[in-house]
């Protein structure tokens, strides 16, 4: 939806709501419908300076209301930190890849921007401090 906002049709992001008529489809449905082919179906123009300017903000805000819904969700991000886990969100676009990336067969290196994995790294670091400032809380109120 938030895409959808930074077009021209920004009316087109209420088909995105849960109520909308792709909110109710499948993820690969709405993944499709919020593609360049899909604007082009909906009568939309993505202004691409705008959707640059916000697109980070849009998909860590996600996260994080996944996070507060999705208890299996915040287990395994913080297990992924426990462990030390570097999360790389993979693509076959590899070294093209805004949101993911990949591994360079000849040298391991790490290619793509992975944005996914970064954001999901800082909301997993978000997520421990919070839980470890909920506990002293929780000690703090026991102790009086």
């Amino acid at each position: 939806a938030a895409k959808a906002l930074c077009s021209n049709r920004p009316e087109y992001a209420q088909e995105f709501e849960t109520n909308g008529s792709i909110g109710n489809k499948s993820p690969l449905e709405a993944k499709r419908a919020g593609g360049k082919a899909g604007f082009t179906r909906a009568g939309a123009t993505l202004n691409i300076s705008q959707w640059v300017a916000t697109r980070d903000k849009a998909v860590a805000r996600g996260l994080k209301a996944r996070s507060k819904s999705d208890p299996t969700f915040v287990k395994i991000l913080l297990a992924t930190r426990r462990r030390r886990l570097y999360l790389l969100h993979f693509e076959r676009g590899g070294a093209k890849s805004y949101w993911g990336g990949s591994i360079q067969k000849g040298t391991g290196n790490r290619v793509g921007q992975n944005r996914l994995g970064e954001l999901l790294m800082q909301l997993r670091e978000y997520l421990a401090q919070k839980q470890q400032q909920d506990s002293s809380n929780q000690k703090s109120t026991k102790t009086k």
